[in-house]
């Protein structure tokens, strides 16, 4: 009796998330290397695919440069988050694991900066892939760095430019420095909110 072909495994769903900029982007390609390297089919994920529709739509808002209201700009990522799921999907059901790049927790990390309700937020992405492994890369800054932050006055609560929320800061020029630390400052507190038992939490000592 001939045996039925044995089904293809799927693929694993890893995520890495971070406040830091390119912090997750250059992990994520070590880990596919790796991956690769040990005969396992895989694929880097990078938010967000401005092949579709709603991609469309983000990329129009960043060539723009316009600002839209925090709630806009939240259901539109969290659309195209939706839009991409039966993708990821099959991908993985065709037994590729997918590494991506900061998934929907920093897009609700960003969401939540920017003044909306976390629990509101996070209502949007019920039910979506739940990865099966979860990095966070948690950057220490240099002593010296916390030190200048904390003699500096307090600013009043800004809301995040859309390239912020999309992960496109231009840093074209100093004032945009203190602007895009402050905005870490408060991705990391609405990380910190988020976290759950299960995440692997990686701390990066940047010198």
């Amino acid at each position: 009796m001939i045996s039925p072909p044995a089904a293809t495994a799927r693929g694993a769903l890893i995520v890495l998330e971070g406040c830091e900029d390119g912090t997750t982007a250059l992990q994520s390609t070590k880990l596919l290397e790796f991956l690769k390297n040990e005969g396992i089919k895989a694929r880097l994920w990078k938010f967000p695919d401005t092949t579709t529709p709603s991609g469309t739509a983000l990329k129009a808002y960043r060539s723009s440069n316009r600002q839209p209201h925090p709630k806009t700009l939240h259901l539109l990522v969290a659309a195209h988050w939706w839009e991409l799921m039966p993708i990821m999907k099959e991908h993985l059901i065709n037994g590729t694991t997918l590494i991506v790049d900061k998934y929907v927790y920093s897009s609700i990390a960003a969401s939540a900066s920017a003044g909306l309700d976390l629990n509101w937020c996070k209502a949007s992405y019920v039910h979506l892939l739940c990865p099966d492994l979860i990095f966070f890369l948690n950057v220490e800054r240099e002593s010296n760095e916390v030190v200048d932050q904390q003699s500096q006055p307090p600013q009043s609560t800004q809301l995040p430019h859309v390239n912020d929320v999309l992960g496109n800061n231009s840093n074209e020029n100093l004032d945009e420095s203190r602007r895009a630390s402050e905005w870490q400052k408060r991705l990391q507190d609405a990380f910190a909110r988020l976290a759950e038992v299960q995440w692997k939490v990686i701390v990066i000592i940047n010198f």
